[in-house]
Order: C-alpha cells, then structure tokens, then sequence
C-alpha cells in the first residue's frame, strides 16, 4: 500500500493487489490489469493471528525487532492472507508478512 488509510480516503488509496500465477500472462499496455515479477530476495517472515485492524500494531511491533544482525531491506513489504473472514473468525485469521531484509556486515 501507498497510501496511510488514516490520512488518505479508501478511494484514493494506491496499493498492489497481487495473486501468484504459474506462467506468463500477456497483456495490453492499456489493460486495467497489471503484472510484475517480485524479486527474489531475503525476507523475515512473520504471522499474525487475529483482526487485520491489528495489523498495524504488529508491523510496528516486529519493525522495532528485527534481529540485530538485519536491517529492513529496500524491496516490497508482503502479505500473504492464509485464510479468509469469508470463512473464518476474526480472531482465527492468519496474515503472514514478509519484511525484506539485508544481513548487515560487521
């Protein structure tokens, strides 16, 4: 997401809607839908169980504890939803997020 949903109207927020597909897809440059290929890298991976109105708390959370050995990296921060509110309770959800990490050198 681009935008903070505190300060920004749920409209004009920008963000990345992404699903995972097994080969390429070939689109028109004026197509409403999109494709890019996410770089391989080094992540933390973390999940969250509970309300996704949570989720802010726990990236703010895992942010300030990150090992010391990693810094946050400059790649795309992840949300991997295992579950659905379709079919589970608040509380159940599972989110995990991926952070981009870099190893840092002593």
């Amino acid at each position: 997401c681009y935008d903070n949903p505190e300060i920004t109207s749920h409209e004009k927020c920008r963000f990345y809607a992404c699903t995972t597909i097994s080969s390429e897809i070939k689109l028109k440059l004026n197509s409403r839908i999109k494709s890019m290929i996410i770089s391989a890298g080094q992540y933390a991976v973390y999940t969250h169980k509970g309300s996704y109105s949570l989720l802010d708390l726990f990236y703010n959370a895992i942010l300030k504890n990150l090992p010391p050995q990693y810094i946050l990296g400059e790649g795309l921060i992840l949300e991997h939803y295992l579950n659905s509110p379709v079919d589970t309770t608040e509380d159940e959800l599972l989110t995990e997020v991926l952070l981009p990490v870099v190893r840092q050198e002593k």
